[in-house]
C-alpha cells in the first residue's frame, strides 16, 4: 500500500469554465472564477492511497493478472468552504469553488493512474482505463471492495452507509492489470 502526498494540480479558468458550462463566460464571471481559482488552492490538499493485488472472482476483474485499487482525495476543506459561501447566498461564488473541487479530485486520480502506470510499466504489465464503482458492470456496491482493500480513513476519507465517500471531492477506481 502506497500513499502519495506531493502534486501540483494546475487550475485554469479556461477549464473551470467548461465543468460550469461557461466556454465563453463574461468578464465578470472570469474574474469570479479567478478569484475563486487562487482561493481553492489554499483548500486544496491532495492526497491518495493505492495498491496492487491478486484478481478477485468478479465480473469487471475478469482475465486481469493483478488488480490496482486507489482512492484520492483533496481533502475536506475546500466543500466546507463552498458549503459555507452557499449558506451564506453566495450561490455562484460557491458553485464555482465546487466545480474547481471537481475538477482538482477528477486531475489527482488521473494523476494517480499515471503514476500506478508508471509503476507497473517496469513490472512489464499493461492496464486496463480506470473504472470507478458505480459505472458499468461494477455497481456502486464496488465501494466496499476498495475500502476492504484499502484503508481510506489513512488519507482521511471513509466509507458512509450510502455508499458515498466522506469527503464529497474524492475518487476511487481500480484498473485490471495484464501479463504483456
Amino acid at each position: 500500500m502506497k500513499i502519495l502526498t506531493k502534486f501540483d494540480i494546475p487550475l485554469n479558468s479556461e477549464r473551470i469554465q467548461r465543468c460550469i458550462g461557461y466556454p465563453k463566460a463574461s468578464p465578470k464571471i472570469l474574474s469570479i472564477i479567478d478569484k475563486e481559482i487562487q482561493n481553492a488552492k489554499l483548500f486544496i490538499k491532495p492526497i491518495a492511497i493505492y495498491k496492487l493485488i491478486n484478481p478477485l472472482t468478479h465480473p469487471v476483474f475478469k482475465g486481469a493478472s493483478r488488480v490496482a485499487f486507489a482512492i484520492c482525495t483533496i481533502g475536506e476543506k475546500l466543500e466546507q468552504e463552498s458549503t459555507s459561501l452557499l449558506n451564506k447566498g453566495e450561490l455562484l461564488r460557491g458553485f464555482i469553488l465546487d466545480a474547481i473541487g471537481s475538477y482538482a479530485a477528477e486531475k489527482l486520480a488521473g494523476y494517480v493512474n499515471k503514476r500506478i502506470l508508471q509503476e507497473i510499466e517496469e513490472m512489464e504489465f499493461r492496464a486496463s482505463s480506470r473504472f470507478s464503482p458505480g459505472y458499468g458492470l461494477w455497481t456502486l456496491e464496488g465501494q466496499k471492495l476498495v475500502f476492504k482493500v484499502l484503508d481510506g480513513k489513512k488519507i482521511g476519507v471513509e466509507l458512509l452507509p450510502s455508499l458515498m465517500m466522506k469527503p464529497r471531492k474524492s475518487v476511487s477506481f481500480a484498473l485490471n492489470l495484464y501479463k504483456k
